[in-house]
C-alpha cells in the first residue's frame, strides 16, 4: 500500500488567536464565536478545561467557571489565512496535497500528504516528518501532530489521539490497523449525543465499535456512526478534496531581434514551453490548457491589440513534443500584422497523475553520452588529462584502500541490473577525523560530533575489521551510529590505539 502522512493543526484557530494575543499563553485562553455574553466557545485550552469549560458552553458562562479566561474571536478571512500559509509550508513537502472536506470526521485542520515513492529519498521517515513540524514551527509558530500510515481515516484519528505536536510513523497497514482499534472512538469528531448513547453500552473505543453488527448501526444510531463503521473497517472513505494549486506564473520572454514570421515565433516559444513544464512537473500537475500572447511592435503598427491563442491537448499532459506540435499548427500560414516584441507563455492546470510525472521524469532523464564526452573532451583540454578520473575497486583490507583513482579514457552506459534493495551508500572521508569518546559513567547522550551534531540515539555494531599482521596490523570495531538530527556516521573504536574515529556517512 502507498503511504501518506496526516498533518493534523490541533485548535488551529486558537493556536492563531495566540500568536495574535501572546500575552493569553499565561491564561486560560478560548475562542468564541463572537464578542457577546451569550457567543458560544469553540475551543479552548487545557487550562480552561481544568477549570469546567467546555466548548459550546456560553461565553458568560464559562466566565463564571473561569474569571480569568481570555477569549477572542478568529475570523474566517484569517482562519483561512493560516490554512493557506499552513498548505503553503506544506507544498515545500510534497507536491500531492489533500485535505478533508467541511465537516468530514468533525472537521477540523487537516491535510494529507501523498508519499508514495518517498521511501527512495528520505533515508528516515522520522527525520522528514520532524523536519515538517520543523518548519511549521519556524515560518508559522504553529505546532502539528504528524502520522504517517496507509489510510486516511486511520492516521487522522491517530493524529487527535497524539493529543499535541507529536509524530507517529506506522511500519506496515497491520500496525495501522492495531493503533486504530485501539484508539479512542471520540477521535471520530462524531456529534455528543450519538457518542453518550455508545458510552452507555461500554463502546469506548473504534474496536468496540467494530464489533457491533453493522446492519443496526444507522438505524439506532445515525448515518454518520455507520459511515465512520465502514472507514474504519476499510470498506468506504470518508469525503476528501484535493487542494487545488495556482498555476505558475507566466513565462515571458522579449525579443530584441523583432519576429516577423510564425517560424520564428514558434523557435523562441520552445524554451518557455520547457520551462514551464519542468515547473508544472516539480509541484504535481499537467498542463490542460495553454495560452500564447503575442504583443506586437507598437513601431510598425499603431495601437496594435496584443494576440491570443488558447490550445486544449486532448488531455491533460506533460508532453513536451505534442504542445510543440499543435502551437505549430495553430501558427502554421498565420500572417502576422506587425512585428512581434513579446510573446508570454501561461497556462491551467490540474493534477498530474502519478504515470504523467514518471513519464516526464523518465523523458528529461535521459542520459546523452555523446554530450556528456564532449563536455569531458573540453574539461581535459583545459585543465590537463588527470582531471577526468573514476573510482576502480582494488582488493585490500582498509576501506580507505579499497579503491584508486584512474583516468576516465572512455564515457559508458552503466549496465543493467536486476531489481534489488539498493545498498546503503557510505561516502568517506579522505582522512579519518578524531570524535570525543563515549563517558562510561553517562553513556546515554554521546555526543560523537560535539554538541552541534547533538547526542547519538541509536547505534548498530560492531563490525569487527582485523588484518594486515604483515605489516601495520589494524583491528576496528565499526559502528553505525544515529544523531537525533537524522544523521548516519560510519565510524569505528581502534583497538590498538584506543581511539574513536570517524570514517565516513551513511546518505
Amino acid at each position: 500500500m502507498a503511504r501518506l502522512a496526516c498533518v493534523e493543526l490541533p485548535n488551529l484557530a486558537l493556536q492563531l488567536l495566540l500568536l495574535r494575543e501572546p500575552a493569553w499563553r499565561a491564561r486560560p485562553a478560548a475562542v468564541i464565536e463572537r464578542d457577546a455574553a451569550e457567543a458560544a466557545v469553540l475551543a479552548l485550552d487545557e487550562r480552561a478545561w481544568r477549570a469546567g469549560v467546555r466548548p459550546g458552553q456560553r461565553y458568560a458562562a464559562a466566565l463564571a467557571l473561569c474569571r480569568e479566561l481570555a477569549a477572542g474571536v478568529v475570523e474566517p478571512a484569517e482562519l483561512a489565512r493560516g490554512a493557506a500559509a499552513v498548505l503553503d509550508v506544506l507544498r515545500g513537502h510534497s507536491p500531492r496535497i489533500t485535505a478533508s472536506v467541511a465537516g468530514a470526521l468533525g472537521g477540523g485542520a487537516a491535510w494529507w500528504l501523498d508519499l508514495d515513492g518517498f521511501e527512495r529519498l528520505q533515508p528516515s521517515l522520522a527525520r522528514w516528518t520532524a523536519e515538517l513540524q520543523r518548519d511549521l514551527f519556524g515560518a508559522l509558530g504553529l505546532r502539528a501532530a504528524v502520522v504517517v500510515g496507509f489510510r486516511r481515516l486511520a492516521t487522522l484519528v491517530l493524529a487527535r489521539e497524539l493529543a499535541g505536536a507529536r509524530a507517529l510513523v506506522l511500519g506496515s497497514p497491520a500496525d495501522e490497523e492495531r493503533a486504530l482499534r485501539a484508539a479512542r472512538l471520540e477521535r471520530a469528531g462524531l456529534e455528543p449525543a450519538a457518542l453518550a448513547e455508545l458510552e452507555r453500552l461500554g463502546v469506548r473505543t473504534f474496536d468496540a465499535l467494530l464489533a457491533l453488527p453493522e446492519e443496526g448501526l444507522a438505524r439506532r444510531y445515525g448515518a454518520a456512526v455507520a459511515r465512520v463503521a465502514r472507514c474504519a473497517a476499510g470498506r468506504e472513505e470518508p469525503p476528501f478534496a484535493p487542494v487545488p494549486r495556482e498555476p505558475p506564473a507566466p513565462r515571458r520572454v522579449e525579443i530584441e531581434e523583432l519576429a516577423n514570421d510564425a517560424a520564428h515565433v514558434l523557435a523562441l516559444c520552445e524554451e518557455p514551453l520547457a520551462a514551464l513544464l519542468a515547473e508544472l512537473h516539480e509541484r504535481g500537475l499537467a498542463l490542460a490548457e495553454l495560452a500564447l500572447r503575442l504583443e506586437l511592435d507598437g513601431t510598425s503598427s499603431s495601437a496594435a491589440p496584443p494576440l491570443v491563442e488558447t490550445l486544449r491537448p486532448a488531455e491533460p499532459t506533460l508532453e513536451r513534443a505534442q504542445l510543440s506540435r499543435l502551437l505549430a499548427l495553430r501558427l502554421a500560414g498565420r500572417a502576422l500584422p506587425a512585428p512581434v516584441a513579446a510573446l508570454e507563455l501561461g497556462c491551467r492546470a490540474v493534477a498530474a497523475s502519478a504515470a504523467q510525472l514518471e513519464l516526464y521524469g523518465a523523458a528529461t532523464a535521459r542520459r546523452d553520452l555523446g554530450a556528456a564526452s564532449r563536455a569531458f573532451a573540453a574539461l581535459r583540454a583545459l585543465y590537463g588529462d588527470a582531471c577526468v578520473v573514476r573510482a576502480r575497486l582494488v582488493a585490500a583490507h582498509l576501506p580507505e584502500s579499497c579503491y584508486a583513482w584512474e583516468p576516465l579514457a572512455r564515457l559508458e552506459a552503466p549496465r543493467a541490473q536486476r531489481a534489488q534493495t539498493p545498498p546503503l551508500v557510505r561516502c568517506l572521508l579522505e582522512a579519518t577525523e578524531g570524535l570525543l569518546a563515549p563517558s562510561a559513567r553517562e553513556p546515554d547522550g554521546w555526543l560523537a560530533r560535539g554538541l552541534r551534531h547533538g547526542p547519538v540515539v541509536r547505534v548498530v555494531g560492531p563490525y569487527l575489521l582485523a588484518g594486515g599482521w604483515w605489516g601495520a596490523e589494524a583491528q576496528r570495531d565499526y559502528y553505525y551510529a544515529e544523531l537525533r538530527s537524522g544523521e548516519i556516521l560510519w565510524l569505528f573504536h581502534d583497538r590498538r590505539r584506543g581511539r574513536w574515529r570517524l570514517h565516513g556517512g551513511v546518505g
